[in-house]
């Protein structure tokens, strides 16, 4: 839902304290300019905590 997002995938990544923690990959919409904090930001507002990512990734696209 975050405004310069065009896609999204989210995976679960080993964790040896957690056991898994949420990455998630974004494709930036074109000419956008936001950062990880601005997305984690948007993230804290609508998801829970458990579904928030603890890494992001920018990518050009998702395959």
């Amino acid at each position: 839902m975050h405004p310069t997002v065009a896609d999204s995938k989210v995976i679960g990544k080993a964790d040896l304290m957690r056991g898994e923690i949420v990455k998630a990959f974004v494709v930036k919409k074109e000419g956008a300019t936001a950062d990880d904090k601005a997305i984690l930001k948007h993230c804290r507002t609508y998801l829970s905590s458990y579904k928030i990512p603890r890494e992001i990734e920018f990518v050009d696209r998702l395959s």
